[in-house]
């Protein structure tokens, strides 16, 4: 549940930080226009998301599918075949991720009735908590190095982190080794 929050809480950061840019634009924005375009749940997933992973067995067509873009020559027909099928799995995970991982912070979170029985946050399978932990660990350490390292972002936006002078420090991203 706090993973995601935490994911939540990526996409609200980028959401500010593109109505920050804006106001360097010269617009202007009052707090409950702000507000308003910090409070769904779906689209803070949406902006947290800055990346895509694919796990599948080799059983599965997606585990097939890789497998056989691996084995493909570059630019080969079958490279290419495989690419484009890639392409359109990836662009329909792109499009169902971010009301997913909203479901997931729901059933971690409340215990409710379902038409098969009861949500329990506890029943949440280990393997499926540690990809979901993993997952958001590395995409806070993607925004955690473009926010330390001025040279990877925005100069104009560090420039005004450095201006910033209680400004927050951000912690490193923990694997999930260390909690073991």
């Amino acid at each position: 549940m706090l993973a995601a929050f935490a994911r939540e809480e990526l996409g609200r950061y980028r959401i500010l930080r593109r109505l920050w840019q804006r106001t360097i634009a010269g617009e202007s924005f009052s707090v409950k226009q702000i507000c308003k375009r910090c409070e769904d749940h779906v689209e803070k997933q949406r902006e947290g998301m800055f990346s895509v992973v694919q796990r599948a067995d080799n059983s599965t067509v997606l585990g097939q599918l890789i497998q056989a873009r691996i084995r493909a020559v570059p630019g080969s027909p079958e490279r290419k075949k495989a690419d484009e099928r890639l392409e359109k799995i990836t662009e329909s995970q792109i499009k169902r991720t971010p009301e997913a991982r909203h479901r997931s912070r729901m059933k971690a979170l409340y215990v409710e009735p379902l038409e098969t029985g009861w949500n329990r946050p506890a029943e949440t399978s280990e393997p499926a908590a540690r990809d979901f932990l993993t997952d958001a660990i590395n995409e806070y350490s993607i925004q955690q190095q473009a926010y330390v390292h001025p040279d990877l972002g925005d100069p104009v936006f560090h420039a005004a982190l450095e201006e910033w002078l209680d400004r927050p420090e951000l912690q490193p991203a923990t694997s999930l080794h260390k909690f073991n």
